[in-house]
């Protein structure tokens, strides 16, 4: 009795939710889906990308498809991402969120940059990020020796595995964290790189569109023994966990450096007052990414659109010249890339991840020769086999790494 109880109040909750926000009429071409539930059948919620995909190659670079009565319109390609997303006045009205109860419930109420809403306070924010990020990825002498002590300690890594079939994710990650850890608290520490992570990969998988959905239905299902169920109040955990030993260590240890410091003095510096809530909600920002938007900038199918030819196939020299040289920012083959969004919703790091991306592989190259696994094939990394969450990942593989002779 108790189960169809609990079925039929579900069932009205829906109701109301589609009467509520069923969507309008649209000249846009996509998938008709049911009444109610829309597409949510025809799709698996990890691999949304997969069927935005699919759907481009039937109904083109913009459609329109339905979930629980919410409306959703995909945009499937360079040209019409900078245009809606670039171009005013569409530049402002696309650069709000919808409500999410990622940033409602786990960002306290949005108090971050990436999922709260469009108005002057959330531009003042994005700015003073935007200024920090891009300080802390150019320049910021005084990080120089930890980033050189975090490459050292890669190289002696590789000395003591050499010849051995390595999970390179493992290697990586650790460099990352470390980097995120000197970012947000301007020294590394083990926990906070744990807790760090923690975060990311909780956050990966509740805040993806879809799950975020269900969950803003359905909010008492964090409240069920289910797995998932619980990864939205352990962020929240994780969140606080993180700002009590950022705070212990910048005060501890006198630290008047990193994002942390800068954000907690933002009143004298920018004139711009922080909370905690601001500041743990921004420092997630940070360290994972996010996309849910009144909008879906459908990147993955842009970037393997049939406009690269062989587009799921590794090709570097699509962005070298004749002479083997970049191609300008310019070239429309650089503006078709799009990897990390665009317009007023761009992501924050950027430019951080840019420069740490390049020092990293540049000094695995410099350093290392990396080759296939002695003991295991190769994984197929096809990207269209990555592992889901707002971030794709690449399946766990593994690869041997020769140190070259002059860094012995």
């Amino acid at each position: 009795m108790l189960e169809v109880i609990t079925v039929f109040i579900i069932l009205i909750l829906c109701l109301y939710h589609y009467w509520k926000s069923r969507p309008c009429a649209s000249n846009f071409p996509g998938p008709a889906g049911i009444p109610l539930f829309g597409v949510f059948f025809n799709v698996d919620l990890n691999r949304l990308h997969l069927k935005l995909y699919e759907w481009t190659l039937i109904y083109g670079n913009i459609f329109q498809f339905s979930v629980f009565g919410k409306s959703y319109i995909s945009l499937n390609s360079a040209d019409v991402i900078r245009d809606v997303l670039g171009l005013e006045p569409n530049a402002t009205i696309t650069a709000s969120r919808e409500p999410s109860f990622f940033g409602e419930y786990c960002l306290e109420n949005y108090s971050d940059i990436v999922f709260s809403p469009y108005d002057e306070e959330w531009a003042r924010r994005r700015k003073i990020g935007h200024q920090l990020l891009h300080t802390y990825g150019v320049g910021m002498h005084f990080l120089e020796d930890e980033i050189l002590q975090k490459l050292a300690d890669m190289k002696q890594f590789i000395r003591e595995n050499e010849g051995k079939d390595l999970d390179p994710h493992d290697m990586v990650e650790e460099f990352l964290f470390k980097n995120l850890s000197s970012l947000v608290a301007g020294t590394t520490d083990p926990q906070l790189q744990r807790l760090m992570k923690e975060v990311d990969e909780n956050a990966n998988e509740i805040a993806s569109p879809m799950v975020d959905l269900i969950f803003r239905m359905f909010p008492f299902l964090r409240f069920l023994p289910l797995s998932v169920a619980r990864k939205p109040s352990l962020v929240k955990f994780c969140m606080d966990e993180m700002l009590k030993i950022i705070k212990e260590l910048t005060n501890e240890g006198n630290i008047e450096r990193g994002i942390y410091y800068e954000l907690k003095n933002a009143k004298e510096r920018h004139g711009l007052h922080f909370t905690d809530n601001h500041i743990k909600a921004i420092l997630v920002n940070i360290i994972g990414a996010g996309i849910s938007q009144k909008i879906i900038t459908n990147l993955w199918t842009n970037n393997h659109s049939d406009e690269w030819h062989d587009p799921f196939v590794f090709r570097p020299e699509r962005f070298m010249d004749d002479s083997g040289l970049l191609l300008p920012a310019t070239h429309p083959t650089r503006k078709r890339l799009l990897v990390f969004g665009f317009g007023k919703r761009a992501c924050l790091g950027e430019v951080f991840a840019k420069n740490r991306t390049f020092l990293f592989l540049a000094t695995m190259m410099q350093t290392c020769i990396i080759r296939k696994p002695l003991r295991e094939e190769l994984s197929d990394l096809d990207p269209r086999m990555m592992m889901p969450g707002v971030v794709l990942q690449p399946p766990p593989y593994k690869v041997q790494f020769k140190l070259r002779e002059r860094v012995l």
